[in-house]
């Protein structure tokens, strides 16, 4: 199978990490960096994080914007439920159920079975995870 390349990000010290990771702290504040590991591990490994993105996230791509949010918000709501019900992801967003269940319809027609394969449902929480970091660090 073929991968893509990708560099490897340069080592960084743990003091460059701390500090990226600390921006808007207030420059003598201390980040604590067993609160934040996950959040440090998805904005460090931008080269991978990026391709697993637009892997799983690129079905979202071609559709306005407004709509690819709503899926996107509605995906990550089905993969952290635990029964994957229309009303359970409902309640977990606020909303109606019969909005999601046309949402959930969508996520079938986008995915397939991949959205009952545990690895691709890993993948695709990790993607949305650090499409979400990215945009709210940048």
């Amino acid at each position: 199978m073929a991968v893509p390349a990708v560099r490897p990000p340069r080592p960084r010290p743990a003091h460059g990490t701390a500090q990226s990771a600390g921006r808007g702290t207030g420059g003598g504040v201390f980040l604590h960096a067993d609160d934040e590991l996950a959040e440090l591990h998805l904005l460090r490994g931008a080269p991978i994080g990026q391709l697993l993105g637009r892997r799983v996230l690129g079905v979202f791509a071609d559709l306005p914007p407004g709509r690819a949010a709503g899926l996107a918000e509605t995906l990550d709501a089905l993969l952290m439920s635990w029964g994957r019900t229309a009303p359970e992801v409902a309640q977990a967003l606020g909303i109606h159920s019969q909005p999601v269940r046309k949402r959930l319809r969508r996520l079938e027609e986008l995915f397939g079975d991949r959205l009952a394969d545990p690895r691709f449902r890993v993948e695709a929480l990790l993607a949305l995870r650090t499409h979400a970091l990215r945009a709210n660090a940048g």
